[in-house]
């Protein structure tokens, strides 16, 4: 029988591995006082460096590195369902880099809303070195606004008919 834990943070990559070695390196530095958590990282059929970056990661945080080898984000995330043991499961991306206390504000808020049953969170979108020239004026601008993760459902805390995406969401 598994020990069911608070926080379950699952995260998908296929070859993307230094990407991945600087998200784990923050969610290493997540303050996760006060709840017990772990991450749950699959692999998903990566031919790069990523198994040598998990193995390094788990020596530092919680966690659990599976490896799934049918393309596919969303098939990869459901394998990892099948493997997380927390009462929140708290889905991002191999490339983001959440503030230390990002995994605390999503329990507390779990904490404080018992009756919720999905959470999430701001997403701002930085983009590293220039725009590519395709994507560049106000067309391009567009593009990156729909199929980016840009997510700023209200400011203050509670419901919202926004449903939260991609790397800041909560399940309960």
């Amino acid at each position: 029988m598994s020990t069911v834990i608070d926080v379950s943070l699952v995260l998908t990559t296929r070859n993307r591995a230094d990407k991945l070695a600087a998200t784990l390196d923050t969610l290493a530095a997540q303050q996760a006082r006060g709840f017990e958590w772990e991450v749950v990282v699959v692999d998903n059929g990566s031919t790069d460096d990523t198994h040598r970056i998990l193995e390094q990661s788990a020596a530092h945080m919680p966690l659990v590195a599976l490896r799934y080898e049918a393309p596919g984000k969303c098939r990869a995330q459901n394998y990892a369902l099948g493997h997380v043991k927390g009462r929140l499961v708290v889905f991002t991306d191999d490339d983001v880099s959440p503030e230390a206390d990002w995994l605390a504000c999503l329990w507390r808020a779990a904490e404080r809303w018992p009756e919720a049953d999905i959470f999430g969170g701001a997403i701002r979108v930085s983009r590293i070195g220039a725009t590519p020239e395709w994507l560049a004026g106000a067309r391009g601008e567009s593009i990156i606004d729909r199929h980016c993760a840009h997510y700023w459902p209200r400011d203050d805390e509670g419901y919202t008919d926004v449903p939260p995406i991609g790397p800041n969401m909560a399940i309960r």
